[in-house]
């Protein structure tokens, strides 16, 4: 029973540390990725209509990179089909240093 619940705290505490990592934060560059096929532009469209100002491209196939309005958006572009990724964790640095400055 005792080491149940210390494998129940370890789970825990990884997956803070993941979404601590991975979940983008309001006023930051982010990385909106579709998870299936999709054009550039639909997810360009998809962003704009939800608040977002497009920044750039992305290095990933269709995606773009955003300025995040809200934490909200990156619950709605999975309910989308698409993930919304820090900037800085997908190797988007400069920009992201360009933005803490």
């Amino acid at each position: 029973m005792g080491h149940a619940i210390l494998w129940a705290q370890a789970a825990l505490a990884a997956i803070a540390l993941c979404l601590s990592l991975f979940l983008p934060r309001a006023d930051q560059a982010g990385v909106l990725v579709p998870l299936w096929s999709r054009a550039e532009a639909s997810v360009g469209a998809w962003a704009v209509g939800h608040g977002a100002q497009i920044l750039q491209r992305g290095q990933a196939g269709g995606s773009v990179v955003i300025q995040i309005p809200s934490i909200a958006i990156a619950w709605q572009a999975l309910r989308d089909g698409m993930i919304v990724l820090p900037a800085a964790a997908v190797g988007c640095a400069q920009l992201a240093k360009n933005q803490g400055s």
